[in-house]
C-alpha cells in the first residue's frame, strides 16, 4: 500500500497506543505463570500477535476482553523436555524472537523459527556466543528458518551488550525458571539500558527477583512468575512521532506515563532543548512551537527516536548532530540508509560522517516519494514531515505502520491530517 499525505495544519489531541516494550514483555511473563494474568490496555499489532503466536505454539493461549488480554499461562509446568520440533514464526518481531530463544532453551525444547523481512538477518550471535558451551544448537535450516535444540543451565552467561540489549532480556526471562543460580555478567558497554530497566520492573511485578550490582546480575533460580493484573503504559517510542509534530503545530497526547521509565521518553528533553514548549496538564502531554535550534544527540541508548529526531533536525536552524548511529543498520530496514534516502528524497540535507549524522535546516521540505523499506518507523517519520513540506509526500510501502501502530493514519487524520490510500497489494 502507499499513501499520499498532503501539506496541512495539524491540531488537537491524540492518544497514543500501549508499550510495545511493555507488552512483549508482560506476555512472556504471564505465559510462564502457573495461572491466568489480566493484561489491561492492549492493542494489537503484528508484533504484539507475533509474540502471541509463540506462546500458543508452546502451549499458553489467550483471549482479548476490549482492550484486555487474558493469557493462561502454565509454560513453567506445561514445558517438558522432548525432542518434538515446535515451528514457530515470529513474523518481523526482534523482541519476539530474542526472547524465545533464551524462554524455550530453558524448557529444552527443540524449535524450528520462521521469521519475515530482515528479521533472520538480524544478529544474534550474542546469543550462539554466549551458549556455545551448553551444546546449544542455533542454526540456519532451509535458507530462511533457524533450528534451535538444547537445554539451558543454570550458570554463569556472558553478553555482549553492544549489539541489543534484548539478549539480556531474553536470558533475565529465562534463567530465573532454572534450578540453581546464575550470573549474567555484560561484556562491553550495555546498549539500550533503558529497556532492560523496563524487563526489570515487569519482572518485580510478576514476582521475580533480580539482584544488580557491578555490571553483572544475580538470578535465582526455581522461582515463580505470579499470575498479575498488569496495565500496560503509553508508548514513548510512538509518541514521539506527535511531539515532534508538536514542534510547529500545538499538539496534546494522552495515554503517557509521566514518571514513566522508557527510554524513549528522553524525547521529551530533546525537544524541549531545541526550543519547544513541553508542559504536563490533566495527565496530557502538550506541545507546541518555539524557536528550534539545532544542537548535538547521542542516540546510543534510543535507537529508535532517530527517525523523529531526522526530521526534527530538518526544522532546526543550523546544524544538528546524531552520535552513535551504527546499531541503526540492524533495525527493521538499515536505518542509516533509510533515514538518509528519506530525507534527500523529500528535500532535506543530511551526511553520514563515521558514526553520526549531519542534518542542516531547511525552511521546508520540497514534497517527494519515500521508500519506507517496509519500517514502520520510516513511514512514521515520512508522515509527520508532511506538516512542514510545500508539497505532498507520498509514502511506498506505507502498511508497514500495521507492525506496531495499526490506527497510526486514522490518528494523523483526527488531528486534520489529509491522508489518501492506494492500494497496490
Amino acid at each position: 500500500m502507499r499513501v499520499v499525505v498532503s501539506p496541512s495544519k495539524l491540531c488537537g489531541m491524540v492518544n497514543v497506543p500501549p508499550s510495545k516494550s511493555f507488552m512483549h514483555r508482560a506476555i512472556f511473563a504471564a505465559a510462564m505463570c502457573s495461572g491466568s494474568s489480566i493484561l489491561k490496555n492492549v492493542v494489537m499489532s503484528e508484533d504484539i500477535l507475533a509474540t502471541l503466536g509463540v506462546i500458543e505454539k508452546l502451549g499458553a493461549s489467550y483471549r482479548m476482553m476490549g482492550k484486555n488480554l487474558k493469557i493462561f499461562g502454565g509454560l513453567n509446568t506445561l514445558l517438558k523436555p522432548s525432542k518434538r520440533v515446535i515451528e514457530v514464526d515470529c513474523f518481523e518481531s526482534g523482541s519476539t524472537l530474542r526472547f524465545l530463544i533464551p524462554i524455550a532453551l530453558a524448557f529444552g525444547k527443540n524449535l524450528i523459527i520462521k521469521g519475515r523481512g530482515r528479521l533472520l538477518s538480524r544478529p544474534i550471535a550474542p546469543y550462539i556466543n554466549s551458549l556455545k558451551e551448553q551444546n546449544i544448537v542455533i542454526n540456519k535450516v532451509d535458507g530462511e528458518k533457524l533450528f534451535m535444540s538444547g537445554n539451558l543451565n543454570a550458570g554463569t552467561y556472558f553478553v555482549d551488550g553492544k549489539t541489543s540489549s534484548q539478549f539480556v532480556t531474553g536470558l533475565l526471562m529465562a534463567l530465573p525458571n532454572l534450578h540453581g543460580t546464575s550470573k549474567l555478567k555484560i561484556k562491553s558497554d550495555l546498549c539500550s539500558k533503558p529497556y532492560v530497566n523496563i524487563t526489570l520492573g515487569v519482572l518485580k511485578s510478576f514476582g521475580i527477583d533480580v539482584f544488580e550490582g557491578n555490571g553483572e546480575y544475580i538470578i535465582y533460580g526455581d522461582q515463580r512468575y505470579k499470575a498479575i493484573e498488569y496495565k500496560i503504559e503509553g508508548d514513548y517510542s510512538q509518541a514521539a512521532f506527535f511531539e515532534v509534530l508538536g514542534c510547529v503545530s500545538p499538539i496534546s497526547i494522552g495515554g503517557l506515563n509521566s514518571k514513566s521509565i522508557q527510554g524513549d521518553m528522553q524525547m521529551l528533553r530533546l525537544i524541549k532543548e531545541c526550543g519547544a514548549n513541553v508542559a504536563w496538564e490533566n495527565g496530557l502531554l502538550k506541545v507546541s512551537p518555539g524557536r528550534l535550534r539545532s544542537f548535538c544527540v547521542d542516540v546510543t541508548n534510543m535507537p529508535d527516536l532517530t527517525p523523529p529526531i531526522a526530521i526534527l533536525a530538518c526544522m532546526c536552524k543550523g546544524r544538528f548532530v546524531i552520535n552513535g548511529i551504527s546499531r541503526l543498520k540492524f533495525k527493521e530496514s538499515n536505518r542509516i540508509v533509510s533515514v538518509v534516502n528519506m530525507l534527500k528524497n523529500i528535500g532535506g540535507k543530511i551526511a553520514v560522517e563515521g558514526d553520526r549524522m549531519l542534518i542542516d535546516g531547511v525552511n521546508a521540505f520540497e514534497g517527494g516519494v519515500v521508500d519506507t523499506y517496509n519500517d514502520h518507523r520510516i513511514a512514521m517519520a515520512a508522515a509527520i514531515a508532511a506538516v512542514y513540506s510545500k508539497k505532498p509526500i507520498t509514502i511506498l510501502r506505507a502498511n508497514s505502520v500495521n507492525k506496531s501502530y495499526p490506527d497510526f493514519y486514522k490518528d494523523y487524520q483526527s488531528l486534520g491530517g489529509v491522508v489518501n490510500g492506494i492500494c497496490l497489494e
